[in-house]
Order: structure tokens, then C-alpha cells, then sequence
């Protein structure tokens, strides 16, 4: 039993479903919208370019510490950390409003961010100090501080999350943290001065931009394995989605280099800015992003052609360094069925609707006291939709909401015996 009230009055209506067809009808399905940005930190300006993917062109920009260095994204994509190299401060912002939500002190010369896979912890390159920094993200307070090389730069993190892996200027050397413990496991040699760093993302291999050669180094073994010439001082390393390409920033080549990592050899080279410094690559792997310190730019580099292109140029801030790229995905209500009213041959929506064959002229008002005729899908069109299937209203102009026909439920369509109806189409978009 089911009761309905009727909007053309407060009369309720005792009504006794009766089951007489299915019509296949195709529940609301959500569709998803992926929107992604690139945060860019401009080390003169004090702040934090943000930079739409979509048309490449800057959409906010946030002011943050003294000289902003390093940028990276939360795992879940919440929030942006800026590490502000000249005021010791970590600056961070709300990706969905782009806004400043804290800033709290983190040390000497904070440089390169990891985050952990669960996002609970971030490690901070502190070059002022040879540390690497342990923040809370909770609270974004400090819990610890090891002690690495000199003057530590950049920092990865394993997928697994166990180890992190620091670059450090002075000495030339990678750090290997244990992030269970927070100590240090070793001290790998690589080539002189190695700034950017960058994991597979199955995680057996670093790759580290040394400014002679970028150096790759086995992570079961902690040992290097090849040393890959791409061009002057290498200085920034980002590997593809998929794992099957480095691009590396050769700061004073300007031009940016792919590595294909299966073989560890150069495939391509493409001229960018002036001293292109680091490197953010789309989570399709098709674009990458590079920031040009001289130039004040980001270049915007297409992966899928050979050799690549560079196919934009971004205006942002003053001496732009870090970068990292933020997507995030949205549920968004996919159209609406269309519902008319059944009252002439030519519908208020543009389409042709008859019933039993005969276009009508005036509300079709038809018994269903243990009878009914459902029209076919020939029998009712509109261009650019699908027809779903009838429906039923209890005086002209007054539709059954939907939901309460089970329509959309179960794909069982019921009708409600009472005297008499209007007929009614729906449509759903067939895009």
C-alpha cells in the first residue's frame, strides 16, 4: 500500500499498487570531474602561484612566508605544504579555498617535503641545520629531528612508506632514513652536489639529479647502478605516473631531458626557460610542468609527442621553484531525465509523442482500472534523447514525483489505480 498526496489538494488517497511492466529504467549515476592545479613557489614574491591545468593559466595566488623553496600536496589532496626557506616557517594551505591555515616555525633553511603514504607524517629537509625535520600533520607540530648530511635538499619517500631518501649538497652523498625508527641506515655515495630526488612508483629505484650525471640507485641494495648523462647541471627529477620515464631539469642547458627508465638512456631533449629548476608531471603522464628560475615562468611540455614540445608558457612569480600538482576528483549530478507532459503531437521539449498510434491534441485521459497500453520507443522521439518510458499523472499538469513510481529504484515501473491519468514521457540525454 502506498499513500500519495495530491498537490491539488490535502486529500490522501488510498492506492493499491499494481505491477504491470517493467521498463528498464537507468538509475542517476554520478559522473566524476577531475580538476587539477599546479602550485608553484615563487621564491622572490613571497608567494604561491596557483596555476589551472585545465587552461593554464594562474588562478590565485597566495601569499606566504620569506622565500618560499619546496611545495608538496597531502596525500589526499587537502592541503598544499610551502616550506619558506628564508623565514624557517612552513606555510599551509587549504587546496579547496586557497587559503593560508597555518604557519608554524620548522627549522633552519626548511628545503624539499615527503610525505608519508598515509599522510600522517611530513619530512622536511632543514639544510640550516643537516636535518630532516618530522612534523606531526595532525598538528602540524615538530616530533623529531634526525641528523643527515650537509646541507640536505631534496626528499623522497618509498610507496611502501618505510624509507626516505635526502640529498645532501655539501657532501655529496643521498641519506636513507628509516621512517619506522627515524634513524639513518646509510650514507650513499652519488655525484657532486645532488639536489632533486625522485622514486619509482613501484619503489626499487632512486633517481637523483647530482649536477654531473643523474645517478639511479637500487633500493634493495642501496647501491648505485648507472650514471645517465643528460645535459649541464641536472638539477631537477620527476618520474611519470607509470614509471616509465624520468625527466630531469638541466639548469644551465635549459632544457629538460626524458630518461627512459627501462634501458636508463636519454630519449629526447626539449629547450624550456632560463634555468629550469624543478619538474611536476600530470597524473596522465602527458604534461610536465617545469619552473624556469630566470625566466619567471613555468613551461608547459606535451609528453605524447617525440620528440616532446613545449606547447605553453606560464607567467608566475618572481624566481619560481617548487612545484607539485594537485588533482582532485568531484562527484557531479549527471543530467536529469527530461519529463513532459503527454498533451499534443509536439511536445514543450521539441520531440513527437502518440499514443496508440493516434497523435493527440488534448491530455490523454485513459482508464487504467486493470488495463493499460505502454507506447514502444518508435512511438515517442526527441532528438539528442533517449526515450525511457511512460508515466502517469493524477489530474492534468500534476506529475507523480518519480521516486515515489519506483521508477528509478528497481526498474520496476508500478501505477497507482485510480481513475484516470495523463500520460507522460521521459527521456534521459543519450550523451
Amino acid at each position: 500500500m502506498n499513500l500519495l498526496r495530491r498537490t491539488g489538494g490535502a486529500i490522501i488517497l488510498l492506492l493499491t499498487l499494481l505491477v504491470i511492466a517493467p521498463l528498464h529504467l537507468q538509475s542517476h549515476a554520478l559522473a566524476t570531474q577531475v580538476t587539477c592545479f599546479a602550485y608553484v613557489a615563487n621564491f622572490d614574491s613571497d608567494t604561491v602561484s596557483v596555476i589551472s591545468v585545465a587552461s593554464n593559466s594562474v588562478v590565485s595566488t597566495i601569499a606566504v612566508g620569506d622565500g618560499p623553496e619546496g611545495v608538496a600536496i597531502t596525500p589526499d589532496g587537502t592541503k598544499a605544504y610551502v616550506t619558506n626557506l628564508l623565514s624557517g616557517t612552513l606555510s599551509v594551505i587549504d587546496t579547496a579555498s586557497n587559503t593560508i591555515t597555518s604557519v608554524s616555525p620548522i627549522g633552519t633553511a626548511p628545503r624539499g617535503i615527503g610525505f608519508t603514504p598515509d599522510g600522517s607524517r611530513a619530512y622536511i629537509a632543514t639544510s640550516g641545520s643537516d636535518t630532516v625535520t618530522v612534523i606531526d600533520t595532525a598538528s602540524n607540530t615538530t616530533t623529531s629531528a634526525i641528523p643527515v648530511g650537509s646541507r640536505p635538499h631534496g626528499i623522497a619517500i618509498t610507496p611502501d612508506g618505510n624509507k626516505a631518501y635526502v640529498t645532501n649538497i655539501f657532501d655529496d652523498t643521498v641519506t636513507v632514513i628509516n621512517t619506522t625508527t627515524n634513524t639513518t641506515t646509510s650514507a650513499i655515495p652519488v655525484g657532486a652536489a645532488p639536489y632533486g630526488i625522485a622514486i619509482t612508483p613501484d619503489g626499487t629505484r632512486v633517481y637523483v639529479a647530482d649536477r654531473d650525471n643523474v645517478t639511479v640507485i637500487n633500493t634493495t641494495t642501496n647501491t648505485t647502478t648507472s650514471a645517465i648523462s643528460t645535459g649541464s647541471d641536472p638539477i631537477g627529477v620527476a618520474i611519470t605516473p607509470d614509471g616509465t620515464k624520468a625527466y630531469v631539469a638541466n639548469n644551465l642547458a635549459n632544457t629538460v631531458t626524458a630518461i627512459n627508465t627501462t634501458t636508463n638512456t636519454t630519449t629526447s631533449a626539449v629547450n624550456v626557460g632560463l634555468q629550469p629548476y624543478a619538474l611536476a608531471i600530470s597524473p596522465d603522464g602527458t604534461r610536465v610542468y617545469v619552473t624556469n628560475d630566470l625566466s619567471d615562468t613555468v613551461s608547459v611540455i606535451d609528453a605524447t609527442t617525440s620528440p616532446p614540445v613545449v606547447t605553453a608558457t606560464i607567467n608566475v612569480g618572481d624566481r619560481p621553484g617548487g612545484i607539485a600538482i594537485n588533482c582532485v576528483t568531484t562527484p557531479t549530478p549527471a543530467p536529469p531525465p527530461i519529463v513532459s507532459l503527454h498533451h499534443s503531437s509536439l511536445d514543450s521539449n521539441g520531440g513527437t509523442c502518440v499514443t496508440n498510434g493516434i497523435a493527440t491534441t488534448t491530455s490523454a485521459r485513459t482508464p487504467f482500472l486493470g488495463y493499460s497500453y505502454i507506447p514502444g520507443a518508435d512511438e515517442c522521439t526527441r532528438p539528442g534523447f533517449t526515450f525511457q518510458g511512460w508515466a502517469a499523472t493524477t489530474k492534468p499538469d500534476t506529475v507523480i514525483p518519480l521516486p515515489l513510481l519506483r521508477g528509478w529504484d528497481d526498474g520496476i515501473w508500478r501505477y497507482f489505480i485510480a481513475n484516470t491519468y495523463d500520460l507522460i514521457a521521459v527521456w534521459k540525454p543519450s550523451t
